[in-house]
């Protein structure tokens, strides 16, 4: 249980740190979006293109990363030290189903606030007047 409150804390961690990048990145794809709102793109058709982006950048994360992490912890499982010749518990060295489908499920549920947040800022920082101090 410690290996997976680590995972989760991990997770954690991650996106924020995704989201700090998104952010970094946000300052240029609102030129792009305020271009595209000038020529009359309409903005929740920019909101769910920008929501899409996100989702498949991060979704591609959750999709490699938890069977890369359920592969790993089936790895480094077996290996750790256990210091009793007998114990009354039973080890599995395999990572329980239920912990990382809910870990994945909330996981997921973490890349879709953090797309959704992601769009809403370019989507707010992205105003016409932001084309003009692209010229300079």
């Amino acid at each position: 249980f410690l290996l997976l409150a680590c995972a989760i804390i991990g997770a954690v961690v991650a996106v924020g740190g995704t989201a700090i990048a998104i952010s970094a990145g946000a300052r240029r794809r609102s030129f792009e979006t305020a271009a595209l709102r000038v020529v009359g793109v309409p903005r929740r058709a920019l909101y769910r293109g920008g929501m899409l982006e996100q989702l498949m950048l991060l979704g591609a994360a959750v999709a490699l990363g938890v069977p890369a992490g359920a592969v790993a912890a089936r790895l480094a499982m077996p290996v750790i030290p256990e210091f009793a010749d007998a114990t009354p518990i039973v080890l599995r060295y395999a990572p329980p189903a239920l912990p990382v489908l809910v870990f994945a499920v909330g996981f997921c549920l973490l890349v879709c606030a953090t797309a959704a947040v992601a769009a809403r800022a370019v989507l707010s920082a992205a105003r016409p007047a932001r084309l003009r101090e692209g010229e300079q």
